[in-house]
């Protein structure tokens, strides 16, 4: 390590650290082999702020194929600005195209402004990302696996295919989201926001929606086998053939949903809101609990018709 007339350190020369507006310090490769340790140490000891551009490129690949994480989060964390996203996106795109997969499990991202961010096929295992802010970005393949994105903005974010096994998803913002076959089993979504999200063919099995904003919904063929629906909004929600056996749907209201061909089969619909759905097209209406259901236009046909309570049958047409 030598130091220049400038005041500045070579020492790798494609990652520029910033210690202050009147110093900048440059990292050389003279210490390959320690790479990732030797870079977390002098971005903590000085305090700096990764550059993000092209003339830094090989080096960020460097850091984000190695296994230190907390350099990793250091480069996520200066993607501040749209710019700098566009390029660390070209990046991540490099390291798709070697097929290498980016580890990021366990990485703190807490409050991160990340808009447009690509992260496909990204290991974000146990990722701490609650309050992030990552509209309109891609998260397609990735695997989310136990990560907490709870009071995120997620609002028109890509997770199709996604495994989110036991994701923490509570009071986040998934307006618009694609969540199209994405795995969310036993994923926690009380009173997060899913309106006009898009979830149809996912695996929501075990998952926790108590509370949640599902309002135009699609949930067209997902599989919801014991999920939680607790005082749910379904209001104009698409659940044609999905599964619900043994779903607690306890207060959900259910206004103009669609319900066609749906299995509820051991679900409990205990004072739930049933106003002007669509329950028709064969639906599996096996050990079904209808205790105080407020129903009222209940479009069916008769062979449904049949299948139902008497109570809730004065109320279809």
């Amino acid at each position: 390590m030598k130091g220049n007339r400038d005041g500045t350190v070579r020492l790798y020369p494609a990652l520029t650290v910033t210690a202050d507006p009147m110093r900048k310090i440059s990292l050389e490769s003279a210490l390959k082999n320690t790479l990732p340790n030797a870079l977390t140490d002098l971005i903590s000891c000085y305090d700096g702020e990764i550059e993000i551009s092209d003339r830094n490129e090989n080096t960020i690949i460097e850091i984000l194929k190695s296994g230190d994480q907390m350099a990793k989060e250091k480069i996520l964390a200066a993607a501040s600005s749209q710019m700098r996203i566009r390029y660390l996106n070209t990046i991540l795109l490099k390291l798709r195209q070697q097929g290498i997969r980016l580890d990021l499990s366990h990485v703190d991202l807490s409050r991160l402004k990340l808009p447009d961010i690509n992260l496909t096929n990204v290991n974000l295992s146990h990722a701490v990302m609650h309050g992030c802010r990552l509209r309109g970005a891609t998260f397609l393949n990735a695997l989310l696996v136990n990560a907490d994105l709870n009071h995120a903005s997620l609002e028109g974010v890509k997770f199709g295919g996604a495994d989110m096994t036991g994701t923490n998803l509570s009071y986040s913002n998934l307006k618009n989201a694609m969540l199209i076959r994405s795995i969310l089993t036993g994923a926690v979504l009380t009173f997060a926001d899913l309106e006009e999200a898009n979830l149809a063919g996912s695996d929501l099995t075990h998952a926790c929606l108590d509370h949640a904003i599902l309002k135009r919904t699609n949930l067209t063929q997902a599989v919801m086998i014991h999920v939680s629906l607790a005082h749910a909004e379904l209001d104009s929600a698409f659940m044609d053939r999905a599964n619900l056996t043994n779903a607690k749907m306890m207060h959900a209201k259910l206004t103009y949903t669609s319900l066609s061909g749906v299995n509820l089969t051991n679900a409990d619909l205990s004072r739930a809101i049933l106003k002007n759905v669509t329950l028709a097209d064969n639906p599996v209406l096996t050990g079904t609990v209808w205790n105080e259901v407020r129903a009222r236009g209940i479009h069916t046909d008769s062979s449904t018709r049949k299948l139902l309570p008497w109570r809730i049958r004065f109320h279809c047409y």
